[in-house]
């Protein structure tokens, strides 16, 4: 039966010295602002965006529109259509 053993070469982890860590935090916790205020910022854009929508459709409602006058039409022989 063969066995077959590995050596590590690794050296244990350190923690990192304290000013590398709190600089380290003061990162994340910059990062996770930043993550969290565009978060934020998008939905606010999101919403505008579906208020201009919404508005948008007001001027274009029917109700606002002026009432066109068509023609009547002819028929194909040459005659009007009496609708």
């Amino acid at each position: 039966m063969l066995v077959l053993t590995m050596q590590s070469n690794r050296s244990p982890i350190t923690p990192p010295p304290p000013l590398e860590k709190v600089a380290l935090e003061v990162a994340l916790g910059a990062g996770a602002g930043i993550l969290v205020t565009g978060l934020v910022v998008g939905k606010v854009l999101a919403r505008c965006a579906q208020e201009v929508g919404s508005l948008s459709e007001e001027v274009f409602r029917g109700d606002r529109l002026p009432v066109l006058n068509f023609p009547k039409s002819q028929a194909p022989n040459g005659e009007t259509d009496s609708q």
